[in-house]
């Protein structure tokens, strides 16, 4: 199987704490993920497509949440499926 991975950056207070969260369309919770802002208030995460219970994330539209520390954000993201051979 193929495993989406998707980064996220993000800019807020210096050595401040951001909480992701990722929704699948439905509104259910898949994922929580905190990031450490650095000295300059920049953040990255890369997030390797599992959920909570490490299974890959199925096709489909994702939700992502960015606040905390003076990061308020959403934004969406797909998870393509693989063609029938």
């Amino acid at each position: 199987s193929i495993q989406p991975n998707v980064q996220f950056g993000m800019r807020g207070k210096a050595n401040g704490t951001v909480e992701i969260r990722i929704w699948d369309e439905a509104g259910s919770p898949v994922r929580t993920i905190a990031v450490t802002l650095d000295g300059q208030g920049a953040g990255v995460v890369l997030f390797d497509g599992r959920g909570v219970g490490g299974a890959v994330l199925g096709p489909g539209l994702y939700w992502v949440t960015a606040t905390g520390s003076g990061v308020s954000d959403r934004q969406g993201f797909m998870v393509a499926g693989r063609r029938g051979r």
